[in-house]
């Protein structure tokens, strides 16, 4: 595996930890970005347990089946949540007076 240099954007630090699977650095810093990337370059022994650690973590948890798997889970909990609210009378369209 390789280890992760990436900017703490979006959904990136829920699947990359920090000095775990790579090296995270504040969005829009290039010289936090070059720094990480250098430290990866001149710390070969780093590099590779992050890049193990990166590459266990893709195959335990962010295969296309486990993903899929949870992008099902939150679809029913959605569906199911809105049939609760429609039974509860939330969700209905205002009537017309």
């Amino acid at each position: 595996g390789r280890p992760v240099v990436a900017s703490r954007v979006a959904g990136v630090p829920t699947v990359v930890d920090d000095g775990v699977e790579g090296l995270l650095v504040p969005e829009g810093d290039v010289e936090a970005l070059a720094a990480a990337a250098a430290r990866l370059l001149a710390d070969p022994a780093t590099a590779a347990r992050l890049g193990r650690a990166a590459r266990a973590r893709v195959e335990r948890d962010l295969t296309w089946p486990r993903v899929a798997a949870r992008f099902v889970a939150v679809y029913r909990e959605a569906a199911w949540a809105v049939r609760r609210g429609r039974a509860c009378g939330l969700g209905r369209g205002r009537s017309r007076s």
